[in-house]
């Protein structure tokens, strides 16, 4: 097929993500699985407003100079993607 005839407007660009973020943010979700033994879980969470909460904490502590979370290890602007994904998923999924 000629690339000029190939339809992309309008399609989204997964290319535009940063994977170095994306793979902070899957080992997120691994260390949840992890602690919680289930993967799906965190949909459940009431109230859903929990992770608004965890959230600003992980940003607070990254904004103090903590790049890390003393628990996971992880990088607290990892835990505040994964809180935010969380968030997206609950207001398209009505659990305001």
């Amino acid at each position: 097929m000629d690339q000029e005839q190939k339809q992309d407007a309008g399609k989204i660009d997964f290319t535009l993500l940063e994977w170095d973020a994306i793979t902070e943010l899957a080992k997120v979700r691994m260390y949840g699985v992890k602690k919680y033994k289930t993967r799906d879980s965190w949909k459940e969470v009431k109230p859903f407003s929990r992770y608004k909460a965890a959230m600003l904490r992980h940003a607070i502590s990254f904004i103090d100079g903590e790049t890390h979370d003393s628990e996971s290890g992880l990088h607290h602007l990892a835990h505040v993607m994964c809180n935010c994904m969380f968030m997206i998923w609950g207001d398209k999924n009505g659990k305001k």
